[in-house]
């Protein structure tokens, strides 16, 4: 019998037109590579979007939570491996190793994915999957578990539309794009002078195409804070910088 792996690494290859300004990988592509990862090994495992689909079953990503002590640079080569670390009936703790080209450690990522009934969005049961045959991996994640976020006080507001952009095929704004909206609400200079170490994001409520939401920012205390808030008032997504000074 064909045994699953616990385990899937993928090698990729950074390109001058996947960094970001300072010529490092960016959050953006690191959040869009778990991604990319995790559904590979989902569809390796027997439980991927055509499998889950079946059953009127999705994957959505409830939290992730980011923590780098370098970010590769334009023209080198590394690999990024995940595992799962917990599943239930409701969802599905998966974590991350990020490696330069000779195999060191360099970021680690936890993320929370929960299955939800893609016809009525509310949570679904995993249980008629037959979970007890995915292998969950002995390997540990020395990363901090995602967070829960509280919510901002006194914050500064901007506005934000959703375009045709931002939307994925499942008809709500794409996650990556979530990412790109919060950290452009800090400048240029901001991220010449300073590198993230942790990036912390929880998601609460869908945004869908035409949507104006409030982006809220809070920079006191000891890390930088952003909210987008729905035109009802509800939180749809929270998010956490921890930033250190390049100088």
């Amino acid at each position: 019998m064909f045994e699953l792996p616990d385990h899937h690494t993928a090698h990729y290859f950074l390109t001058a037109g996947e960094t970001d300004a300072q010529g490092l990988m960016p959050m953006t592509l690191i959040i869009a590579r778990c991604i990319e990862a995790a559904t590979e090994h989902a569809n390796i495992l027997g439980i991927g979007y055509d499998a889950l689909k079946e059953h009127g079953i999705g994957w959505v990503l409830a939290r992730i939570s980011v923590e780098m002590q370098r970010y590769p640079k334009i023209n080198e080569r590394y690999s990024l491996t995940t595992w799962i670390e917990g599943l239930n009936r409701l969802y599905s703790d998966r974590c991350f190793e990020l490696c330069d080209a000779e195999g060191h450690a360099i970021g680690h990522i936890r993320s929370m994915w929960i299955a939800i009934d893609m016809e009525q969005r509310t949570a679904a049961d995993l249980t008629v999957l037959d979970l007890s045959r995915f292998p969950i991996s002995d390997r540990r994640c020395p990363g901090p578990k995602p967070r829960k976020l509280p919510p901002l006080t006194d914050p500064k507001e901007t506005e934000y539309t959703f375009r045709y952009t931002d939307i994925d095929f499942n008809r709500h704004v794409n996650t990556v794009q979530y990412v790109r909206v919060i950290l452009n609400q800090w400048s240029m200079q901001f991220f010449d002078t300073h590198r993230i170490t942790h990036f912390d994001m929880a998601f609460h409520q869908e945004c869908h195409y035409a949507d104006t939401v409030a982006v809220k920012v809070n920079e006191d205390g000891p890390e930088a804070r952003c909210e987008i808030v729905k035109s009802d008032g509800t939180r749809a997504v929270a998010a956490s910088l921890k930033v250190i000074s390049n100088e």
